[in-house]
């Protein structure tokens, strides 16, 4: 999900105009995207030897605040049973809604 929200973050910025000429490769000049990757990568190997439904749930959550100031494309719901249909244009505010539900 982090890669997804990056490259839809970063496309709908050059889309718009408003990506800089600094910007990086899905968004690793933002420090607080490319700490909440790392910081997501850690957490991952520490579920792949073996985890529990509830550190799984906690991890999902944690994905989700960490993509939310960047997710406009809903992802991490899961009424979308892992299916995100996108459109650059006439889309709801999922951002603000997936950090809402992120709690």
């Amino acid at each position: 999900m982090y890669y997804f929200a990056g490259a839809i973050h970063s496309e709908e910025q050059r889309m718009t105009g408003s990506a800089g000429d600094r910007d990086e490769f899905l968004l690793s000049h933002h420090p607080s995207f490319r700490d909440a990757v790392e910081r997501g990568y850690e957490q991952l190997l520490n579920l792949a030897g073996g985890a529990t439904s509830a550190a799984v749930t906690v991890y999902e959550r944690q994905v989700a605040r960490d993509i939310a100031p960047y997710n406009t494309a809903g992802l991490c719901d899961a009424a979308k049973n892992g299916m995100y249909p996108y459109a650059q244009t006439a889309r709801p505010d999922y951002a603000a809604d997936a950090a809402t539900a992120a709690g």
